[in-house]
């Protein structure tokens, strides 16, 4: 880039000791019948998707999610998404789905869905967490009791180590083993494992309190995404550590000088259940590293297509009022499966590992060999996001074998089958976020010279102006547009300078850019 520069400066310094004070360029573009692709409407259009496996869930989430998809005109996909990652939560963190050693996975999901205004967020979220909140409800007064026991217990600790430390206990013995026994005695957990926003450090604190399992759950998502990709970080950076951690189990540990402050789970367990605006695309386009850490590539992503003012295709609008609800049996059924997991949840202390068949574990790792494969061709831009399917292949079938409220829950052909049409549809959602945040499309770099040029209303690039501008190496800038060239982003064209001072340096490639994407 040095070399590149002082050239350019150089060749300034030749045009002014030769007294001209504006070069003449002619620039000559190729005929007028080039036929630009229309980048533009392939990345505005979303491709139409095929149906929704609503038939892969269990009976009683396929009656939810079509009954609520009906009832409140909200789209299937958003219903499916919500309740697999809702009902997700409120599975016991010690269920597995195993293929061998180090492969393994528990039911917990991330989800999050982007959606335009008007298409009733809070619609496609109070069907699925109507439940698990009622049961939260039932279990505070108990849990109003068990705390006051709490801070008798921890009171008496804290008295006898005063008696220990001041030397004014009677039987040190008796009263350091004393403060062992009450110290052993189980912590009370807090039923109320949902929360709809907060720090990683607020979460973290709520999870502990919770058994080491939470469910972050919000229909409005944007101040959850805000802090989750570093509104309060000191860097700006995203504080994403703790999802990640909790994504499979791995400890954590938040430590402060004050070691009462101090956060230390083994096994912490995090579903989350998000839903928010299509506008917070925005945020992940100016956070790449989301994707580069594994970060968005744990998520299940929908991107439904809008419903407010759509009309079917005999003109009548597709969310036309009717008086259709829910059934009462319906939402009983679902009840019932919530308050089974719940209690599951408190009761199995240790790993459950879901049996497995033959036939089920080889349709697992036909999958696992196929999208490895794919990497290699149709998937070879996006392979930090499509490596972890049939991770998540795993974490659904785990949770589809236990949702079916066997008396001894265990993974069959079909429930594996069910669990990899279910992230085969989801990746087509992830495939349409990819596709409107330019992931795919565009590198980072591009997208900043195409910004530039936006916000200069020039059609243009200028290599040198350009250089100084971003501030990039040059070998950088070169590979941006091959990059362009290669997909049709821009095109060369000639420029011809009319004045060259003592012999001057032959100007650069300029390059026109796809008006499409100005």
């Amino acid at each position: 880039m040095s070399d590149l520069m002082s050239a350019t400066e150089k060749f300034d310094e030749q045009i002014k000791e030769a007294g001209i004070t504006e070069v003449e360029v002619q620039t000559h573009y190729p005929p007028d019948d080039f036929d630009w692709p229309d980048l533009a409407d392939k990345q505005d259009k979303l491709e139409a998707l095929p149906p929704a496996p609503v038939d892969a869930l269990p009976v009683v989430l396929r009656d939810m999610c079509r009954e609520a998809s009906v009832a409140f005109k909200i789209s299937i996909e958003a219903a499916i998404i919500n309740a697999l990652s809702v009902v997700s939560g409120c599975a016991s963190r010690h269920y597995t789905a195993r293929i061998k050693k180090g492969v393994e996975a528990r039911p917990n999901l991330y989800a999050l869905t982007f959606q335009v205004p008007g298409e009733r967020k809070s619609s496609t979220f109070k069907p699925f967490t109507r439940a698990p909140e009622k049961w939260i409800c039932e279990q505070r007064d108990d849990w109003e009791d068990k705390k006051i026991d709490k801070e008798i217990r921890v009171g008496k600790i804290e008295a006898l180590k005063r008696k220990l430390k001041n030397d004014t206990s009677e039987n040190p013995h008796a009263d350091l083993e004393e403060i062992k026994k009450l110290q052993k005695e189980p912590e009370i957990c807090n039923p109320n494992f949902i929360k709809d926003e907060g720090t990683s450090e607020a979460l973290a604190r709520r999870m502990k309190d919770c058994d080491e399992q939470l469910l972050l759950a919000s229909s409005d998502a944007s101040q959850t995404l805000a802090v989750m990709f570093g509104k309060y970080a000191k860097d700006g950076r995203p504080d994403i550590g703790f999802y990640l951690k909790s994504f499979d189990g791995d400890p954590y540990g938040s430590e402060r000088s004050n070691e009462d402050n101090s956060i230390h789970m083994d096994d912490p367990c995090l579903s989350i259940a998000l839903t928010t605006q299509v506008r917070e695309l925005e945020a992940i386009k100016r956070n790449p590293e989301l994707f580069g850490s594994g970060f968005m590539s744990r998520f299940l992503f929908c991107v439904p297509d809008g419903l407010a003012g759509a009309v079917d295709e005999g003109g009548e609008i597709i969310r036309k009022y009717d008086d259709a609800v829910i059934s009462a049996a319906t939402e009983e059924k679902y009840l019932k499966l919530i308050y089974m997991l719940l209690e599951d949840r408190k009761r199995i202390k240790t790993e459950y590992q879901l049996p497995i068949c033959d036939e089920a574990r080889s349709r697992w790792i036909e999958f696992y060999n196929d999208t490895e494969r794919k990497m290699g061709a149709e998937y070879a831009d996006a392979k930090d996001t499509v490596i972890r399917l049939p991770h998540l292949a795993l974490k659904i079938v785990a949770g589809l074998a236990v949702y079916r409220a066997d008396d001894a829950p265990s993974i069959t052909p079909q429930d594996m089958n069910n669990a990899i049409r279910l992230v085969e549809y989801f990746w087509l959602h992830t495939e349409r976020l990819l596709g409107m945040i330019s992931k795919r499309k565009m590198p980072k770099l591009v997208r900043r010279i195409i910004d530039k040029l936006k916000k200069d209303g020039a059609n243009v690039i200028q290599t040198s102006p350009m250089l100084k501008n971003l501030s990039v190496k040059a070998e950088d800038l070169q590979e941006a547009i091959k990059w362009m060239l290669d997909n049709k982003h821009c095109r060369e064209i000639e420029v011809v300078n009319t004045h060259r001072p003592q012999g001057g340096r032959k100007p650069a490639t300029n390059y026109e850019v796809n008006p499409t994407l100005l």
